[in-house]
């Protein structure tokens, strides 16, 4: 069999595409059977302790223990007291009551302890989101890993413990919780994009391109595009997925009818550097600027467009293009990308009077002081940057 494997199989490998999940209980046995047998023991067990604490120490109450003892003759029987409970007195009726009591007594036991480890359980999950918010991700890891020893099938707790691994720079780990969300929430949309998305950076973040993680992304946009048509993430990793293979006009295509189906900036400016790529200059730019006629705020399109263009040396359609980024989005960080341009074109008073206005506009922020210093000492001029920093 070996032999055919290596003669029909030449030249192919087997690679792991998704890591393996450990079971959260054992197939068999079951915890009913054990429960079963534990029952059954347990009252063997107990009938034979209770007869051989008899037959140690012996004590004669009635006729019938004398003969339990060996065939001894009774010579005398005295009268005694009634014992609390006679054989006649235990009806049938009253086994049943008190066996209906006990098992009452056992729901409520049963259900109580399930609340409580409910009420933890929520109570862990919440901490862990709270503290996600404040940015204290030690604290955060700590209430998300408490939880999912509470119920390891919570896709909740999973995958904030994988918001957290990744806010603390952990990819990795971060991957291994999301696929585990994903597991266990398999009609949660926005968990199984987050992990397709994750996939394509681990991969695009390896100088090496391993070819497991980029097959891992094919079958992860596969499932996008089949479980979620309707929504743009499936398209534009696909599309990202044939550029990785050389297959830009493919991309492209596919790309365009996720267009036609949903509008989304993401789609449209990926798509807009595809075209760029491939030498059509027209389409990339028109895409982009018809990303930001449908959402003026959208930074990642005013940006790539600025790029596209000053590669085109059109430096005056570029600077528009800042300029109307600062109309739009009214910040340090893009009065401060407006400054430079115009520095670096020779207009220096144009440029010192964008940065006095922003300083006077934002000099309550806190970065205000050292983003403005930056733009002085990247320069070399320290002197300006020591006067800003002053003034400041």
């Amino acid at each position: 069999m070996s032999s055919d494997v290596e003669r029909h199989g030449h030249g192919e490998t087997a690679e792991l595409v998704e890591p393996p999940t450990l079971p959260l209980r054992p197939e068999t046995p079951t915890e009913m059977f054990l429960l079963a047998i534990g029952s059954v023991c347990g009252a063997i067990l107990g009938n034979a302790l209770a007869f051989l604490s008899f037959v140690s120490a012996p004590k004669i109450r009635t006729t019938s223990h004398i003969g339990l003892l060996g065939n001894i003759p009774i010579l005398v029987s005295l009268p005694g007291n009634t014992p609390l409970f006679s054989p006649s007195k235990l009806s049938t009726r009253t086994i049943n009551h008190s066996l209906m009591a006990l098992v009452a007594v056992t729901i409520v036991s049963a259900t109580g302890c399930g609340i409580v480890g409910g009420n933890r359980f929520a109570a862990e999950l919440a901490a862990g989101n709270s503290a996600l918010k404040t940015a204290d991700y030690r604290v955060a890891e700590l209430r998300y890993r408490k939880a999912i020893n509470i119920d390891a099938r919570s896709g909740e707790a999973h995958e904030g413990l994988s918001r957290v691994y990744l806010a603390t720079g952990n990819s990795m780990r971060a991957d291994e919780e999301l696929i585990r969300a994903a597991e266990l929430l398999p009609d949660r949309a926005e968990i199984a994009e987050h992990l397709a998305d994750l996939t394509y950076q681990i991969y695009f973040a390896d100088p090496g391109r391993p070819v497991t993680r980029l097959r891992e992304l094919e079958i992860r946009t596969k499932n996008l595009l089949k479980s979620w048509p309707d929504r743009p993430t499936g398209f534009r990793l696909a599309g990202l997925v044939l550029v990785e293979r050389h297959r830009n006009t493919e991309a492209i295509d596919v790309m365009e009818s996720g267009l036609a189906r949903i509008e989304d900036g993401d789609l449209r400016t990926q798509l807009a550097a595809i075209y760029f790529e491939n030498g059509d200059q027209a389409k990339a730019e028109a895409h982009l600027r018809a990303a930001i006629r449908v959402n003026p705020r959208y930074v990642p399109a005013f940006d790539l467009l600025y790029l596209q263009l000053m590669e085109r040396a059109k430096v005056a359609a570029a600077r528009e293009v800042l300029d109307d980024k600062l109309r739009q989005n009214h910040n340090l960080e893009t009065a401060l990308q407006l400054a430079p341009h115009d520095d670096a074109a020779g207009q220096r008073a144009l440029a010192e009077e964008l940065r006095a206005t922003a300083a006077q506009e934002f000099a309550k922020g806190p970065e205000t002081n050292a983003r403005i210093g930056d733009f002085w000492l990247n320069r070399a001029e320290l002197a300006r940057r020591l006067t800003d920093s002053n003034a400041l």
